[in-house]
């Protein structure tokens, strides 16, 4: 429940004229719109192409700064969390390990389940290795 303990009718704030004249957008709501421009990988999208799509398309002025956000929630929407994305290695390598049979799939993680590194040497990879010359190389650099 509210209740209203003292009212003021005389209003003491400044408007600005940006609140008024100029149109606002959150970084979510432009990065919303721009994320099929974002996702599209043969397409560079600069932040000076944002600022001048917004303008031509939505009659909105981005500073560089707000593109640039706009950009970041755009391309989070595309990649998604990176924690989740993560979240995701051990079954994708178990599906690598299913799908190429004799490959080395290892995930390594430290002791509080944190990713360290991975190792990925496919089957074909590994037996091409077979056919390769044996050659050793001696570098005289460092030989006295």
């Amino acid at each position: 429940m509210f209740k209203i303990r003292e009212f003021e009718s005389e209003h003491t704030c400044l408007l600005l004229h940006n609140s008024l004249s100029e149109k606002q957008a959150t970084k979510s709501v432009v990065g919303s719109i721009i994320v099929g421009k974002c996702a599209e990988p043969d397409v560079i999208y600069i932040l000076k192409d944002i600022q001048r799509d917004m303008l031509a398309e939505y009659d909105v002025r981005l500073t560089y700064m707000q593109a640039s956000r706009a950009k970041e929630a755009a391309l989070e929407l595309v990649r998604g969390d990176p924690i989740q994305s993560y979240a995701k290695l051990p079954s994708y390598f178990h599906i690598l390990e299913a799908t190429y049979p004799g490959s080395h799939v290892r995930l390594h993680k430290s002791e509080d389940d944190h990713f360290l590194y991975a190792f990925i040497a496919l089957f074909t990879s590994i037996k091409g290795w077979e056919y390769c010359r044996p050659i050793v190389v001696v570098d005289g650099t460092f030989l006295k």
